[in-house]
């Protein structure tokens, strides 16, 4: 039976910013009160329709959409963010989406307009075997021995062409954790980490032992980048950290960016405009690094290259300004879950410094 289904819809990110020329004085945090995400209800279909073309090569995938659903419930200007699979997935599932209702999110017991939402919808084919072809799982493991012999651009060649041939989820989502691999080998670890997001709803279709592992390369790529609240979550997502060799260094490091976290000293995160963009982990077209932010003032500095803009996508508010050096933003906490988005030229360089003011 063929099927589309969705994953857990979420705020696309965490907390942002209002532009003020520097020098800027913080301003005060506005109090968020409670806040309800809202929720899809019914929608005219239970699922998007399979594309025809998809369904007769039994071709598998899922799609990232981001939108905004209004204080009555209807959704609208969708976007979609990312997409697995060689299938025309895209527009059957906004056409979908755009004709579901949604429970209203709520600000305070009241309904509010959200921002910025999240949805990922897959479509797969339920078959009582899951799994990679046998020709395919033969080739995944020839990508295995060169990852193993640090080999990493081969093995991208080799994913490269055993992806044009992958049509089930299950290859998709090894191919996935591969990539995340030689990136990390190629010094790559902004890169390694974005395909290692786009895992993070699938990856029970690897093995224990696989997981585990991909968790814990996760960890170590968001730590070195200094990205407290990613690591955070991906440090309470893996089981049993604490007891393998390398654990230690990986709490420890954890820690230390607590502590960092807890002091007045501002944090310095170095950001890059993606070089290497796939589709199923960013767009090409407009390729962009985001950050989930910690303090509430914030600014660019360093820039090595052509930065475009920055960008707050918040459950309450979206706002874009240029990307400058030495233009100060302050979060009001009224605007809810947010990410920031920085984008530019691709392989451009900069600072963010994530302080309070």
């Amino acid at each position: 039976m063929l099927r589309a289904y969705t994953g857990t819809a979420c705020a696309f990110g965490l907390a942002l910013l209002i532009g003020a020329t520097a020098p800027a004085f913080a301003q005060p945090a506005v109090q968020q009160g409670t806040y309800k995400p809202a929720e899809r209800g019914e929608c005219q279909r239970e699922y998007p329709l399979y594309p025809a073309k998809e369904r007769e090569r039994w071709t598998e995938g899922w799609v990232d959409l981001r939108f905004t659903v209004t204080v009555d419930g209807a959704v609208k200007d969708v976007i979609i963010a990312n997409q697995m699979g060689r299938g025309d997935f895209g527009p059957h599932t906004v056409k979908w989406l755009l004709e579901c209702k949604y429970s209203p999110a709520q600000r305070n017991g009241k309904p509010v307009q959200a921002l910025n939402v999240f949805q990922r919808v897959f479509f797969m084919i339920d078959k009582t075997s899951q799994g990679a072809s046998p020709e395919l799982g033969r080739r995944l493991r020839a990508v295995d021995d060169l990852l193993e012999q640090g080999q990493a651009e081969k093995a991208m060649t080799s994913l490269a062409d055993i992806s044009k041939d992958s049509t089930y989820l299950y290859e998709m989502v090894n191919i996935l954790a591969r990539r995340a691999q030689a990136m990390a080998l190629m010094n790559k670890p902004d890169i390694a980490l974005l395909y290692l997001r786009q895992l993070r709803s699938s990856e029970n279709d690897l093995p224990l032992r696989e997981q585990a592992w991909l968790r814990r390369l996760a960890l170590r790529l968001a730590l070195a980048q200094g990205l407290y609240l990613e690591a955070k979550e991906i440090a309470a997502r893996t089981k049993g950290l604490g007891e393998r060799d390398g654990d230690e260094r990986l709490m420890k490091s954890l820690a230390t960016l607590t502590d960092l976290v807890a002091s007045p000293t501002a944090i310095s995160v170095t950001g890059r405009v993606p070089a290497e963009c796939e589709p199923e982990i960013c767009s090409p077209e407009k390729p962009v690094w985001s950050y989930r932010p910690v303090r509430r003032t914030l600014s660019l500095d360093n820039i090595q290259g052509e930065l475009d803009s920055v960008e707050a996508q918040c459950d309450a508010r979206t706002f874009q300004a240029k990307a400058v050096a030495g233009v100060t933003w302050t979060i009001p906490a009224s605007w809810g879950v947010c990410t920031i988005v920085v984008s530019g030229k691709p392989g451009s360089t900069f600072t963010l410094i994530d302080e309070n003011i």
